[in-house]
């Protein structure tokens, strides 16, 4: 009898869930002192308001993904820190492409940041949260809806802004340095990451590299996830100069490289059980900073930035099953390249009360795209054939904002947030051609597609927001806003033909921009020793995109709805003893489609965590089950899908030696190997099932 295929390292992970348990038994058994390392419950961001503040002080859904957080999660993408927070969920279309969903909101409604700079790029074919090594990675700030004004049109559904490791400057010379390694079973590869850095009182800087290979994914129950590998490496060198006093001057470049990533899901506009994958992607990314420290009368600070990233993504798509009759494509080898460039000039004002953000960004993505087609017809329709064109007509974006923020501290207990931004963009593309082939010939014919555009669209941002302290212990948040977000370059132009009966998909260049009307209420209770916040929030977004099949080979994107969605998020965490503690949390989203009486796409299911943490020494362990539940409520023609209960933990030490800082981890999840797939994920007609047991080694040293 032929022996059933196991996943490899299943062995090794059986053992070490063994090794988990003896090892977290002994710890409890013997443990006598506190951890002094504190869990921070009000951790400070700039992302919201522009200069630091308190998340307890924000009104509005924030949140921080910390260092440690991130280290602890898979390596295959920041998502995998991300999924944690409550509002969010993975979506996406393999380990490494994946993106997230905020409350309902993904792809373009998400604004990425890096380091503070938008990232421009498509989003049907996920790229921007996967080209940034987890490693490099200091922290993340996440705003879930438009409650900020500082980022402009695709922000309705909330922001990213990745924070990556910088020098700070020192009162002496200083060398330090961070190696960090981690392996997985699951897939089976490692992650590897090392920086050093030297600093004084004038100036500092850092270079840092990583690396990334992992093997195909093995869903639950030992099944393959073909086609679901990806490797890639990165370098990024920072310089901060301090020439004045009260100037610092900071200069960034990162380069990134991708191989071989295999993308097994992908938007339905892919072929079904075709592979998908990038043979190579490049993201290249550059920034100059100045900061000048005035301390004037009002004016305390001036900010300026500048930034210019670049990125390649070339696309296979091959092995696609044949048509019965007629014309299908054989291989089809699209490429894009997208450059972005932009800035920002801010001050903060203060004035009694109140501080003031204020300034202007501009900025401008252009998109250049080139297609390799191969298409076998029958003999008698001419035989096979192969050419070039074009998925997007040379489109280029451009945006010129004016914003404000005024934070008025009104009293000790009430503290108030008024934010306005007007945004001007301009969309410009030349003419485009559909190319097809002549019938019983080896040539092509065109026909025209798209006429040039040259548009304008105009857009603002509005929010009134307040938190206010009623005791020591519990606090309000309100927060009304209206903001807007105009389509971006891939829904107006996009052009995805597969050749025969697979039909194609069509950007539409005079879609209006949606509009959102935007609600939330947050309950916090905070005490040394227990914490507990609920927020209510409701989105109503106006024209909103979505695709509207007009023929059964022909789908459009157009401006055919109006969404409603409605939530809920309660946490806790409750330190009932020195060492010990339990936290969890609850999301739950209701979206409907109003014009066509149905369940919106792409809201995640109720879902949630139960988990206990202990921390002694040094030491510190977790035991966590996460919940999805059954998700019933879906649009017409997509799948309902069932609810899965996971079980996780992970153990690590810390500690000091010879000047060295060491910190180990293993973490195990889905410790029951269940197989299940992802509701939100693009799965192309097939199930692309999500990781089964995973078993994870770190360690990281620094000095």
């Amino acid at each position: 009898m032929k022996k059933p295929m196991v996943c490899p390292g299943l062995l090794f992970m059986k053992k070490a869930v063994w090794t988990l348990c003896a090892s977290l038994l002994f710890q409890l058994a013997f443990a006598e002192e506190p951890d002094k390392n504190e869990v921070a419950m009000d951790p400070v961001l700039v992302t919201a308001r522009g200069y630091a503040t308190s998340q307890s002080n924000t009104p509005g859904g924030v949140a921080v993904v910390t260092e440690r957080e991130i280290a602890l999660a898979p390596k295959g993408s920041i998502v995998d820190a991300l999924q944690r927070i409550p509002g969010i969920a993975r979506t996406g279309d393999s380990p490494w492409a994946q993106d997230i969903s905020i409350r309902g909101l993904s792809g373009p409604s998400v604004v990425v940041l890096l380091n503070g700079k938008r990232i421009n790029t498509a989003t049907d074919l996920n790229f921007r949260l996967g080209i940034i090594n987890p490693a490099d990675v200091e922290r993340i700030e996440v705003l879930k809806g438009p409650v900020s004004a500082l980022y402009g049109t695709g922000s309705i559904g909330g922001v990213v802004n990745i924070i990556t490791r910088k020098p700070s400057l020192t009162s002496g010379k200083e060398v330090h340095g961070r190696v960090a390694l981690s392996g997985s079973s699951n897939p089976e590869g490692g992650n590897a990451y090392g920086n050093v850095s030297l600093s004084g009182p004038a100036a500092s800087g850092l270079v840092a590299g990583a690396w990334r290979d992992y093997s195909d994914t093995y869903g639950g129950h030992h099944t393959n996830v073909p086609n679901s590998e990806f490797r890639d490496k990165q370098a990024r060198a920072v310089f901060n100069l301090k020439p004045y006093e009260n100037l610092m001057l900071s200069f960034e470049a990162l380069k990134s490289v991708g191989h071989d990533i295999g993308i097994p899901g992908g938007p339905s506009s892919m072929p079904e059980l075709a592979r998908v994958m990038y043979p190579r992607t490049e993201f290249s990314f550059l920034s100059m900073d100045a900061t000048l420290d005035v301390n004037a009368q009002y004016l305390k600070m001036l900010e300026a930035s500048f930034y210019y990233s670049e990125n390649k993504r070339h696309v296979q798509v091959d092995r696609i099953p044949p048509a019965t009759t007629g014309a299908y494509p054989l291989e089809l080898r699209p490429r894009t390249h997208h450059e972005n460039w932009g800035g920002k000039v801010q001050g903060t004002f203060e004035a009694g009360a109140h501080t003031l953000v204020s300034g202007l960004e501009f900025w401008r993505w252009s998109v250049e795209t080139s297609r390799y087609r191969s298409i076998f017809r029958p003999a008698q329709a001419g035989g096979p054939i192969q050419f070039y064109d074009n998925t997007m007509p040379d489109p280029t974006q451009t945006s010129f904002s004016l914003f404000a923020e005024d934070n008025w501290e009104v009293s000790k207990t009430l503290t108030v947030n008024l934010g306005g931004r007007l945004e001007y963009l301009n969309t410009k593309a030349t003419s485009m051609y559909e190319i097809t082939p002549v019938p019983n010939s080896n040539s092509t014919q065109a026909r025209k597609l798209y006429d040039s555009t040259d548009e304008d669209d105009y857009g603002y941002h509005l929010h009134a927001g307040l938190t206010w302290r009623a005791d020591k212990n519990w606090s309000h948040s309100f927060l009304v806003a209206t903001s807007y977000r105009a389509a971006d370059l891939m829904e107006r132009f996009k052009y995805v033909n597969l050749g025969g009966s697979l039909g194609a998909l069509y950007g539409n260049p005079n879609l209006d921009p949606e509009r959102t009307y935007y609600a939330e209420y947050g309950l916090r209770y905070d005490n040394p020793g227990f914490h507990a916040g609920v927020r209510l929030f409701a989105n109503i977004i106006t024209d909103y995109i979505a695709e509207k099949r007009v023929s059964p080979t022909r789908i459009e994107l157009d401006n055919v709805d109006d969404a409603r969605i409605y939530g809920a998020e309660v946490d806790a965490r409750w330190q009932f003893h020195r060492n010990w503690a339990v936290y969890g949390d609850v999301t739950a989203l209701y979206g409907r489609d109003k014009q066509k009486d149905q369940a919106l796409p792409g809201v995640a299911p109720i879902s949630g965590q139960i988990g206990l943490d202990y921390r002694q020494n040094g030491f510190w362990a977790n035991v966590n089950s996460r919940m999805i539940a059954p998700q019933n409520s879906t649009p017409e023609n997509v799948e309902t899908a069932k609810g899965v209960i996971l079980l996780n933990a992970a153990l690590g030490y810390r500690f000091e030696s010879q000047g060295l800082k060491h910190d180990f981890s293993l973490t195990l999840d889905n410790i029951f190997d269940t197989r299940y797939y992802n509701y939100l994920a693009n799965q192309r007609g097939y199930r692309v099932w999500e990781p089964g047991i995973v078993v994870a080694l770190n360690y990281s040293v620094s000095f």
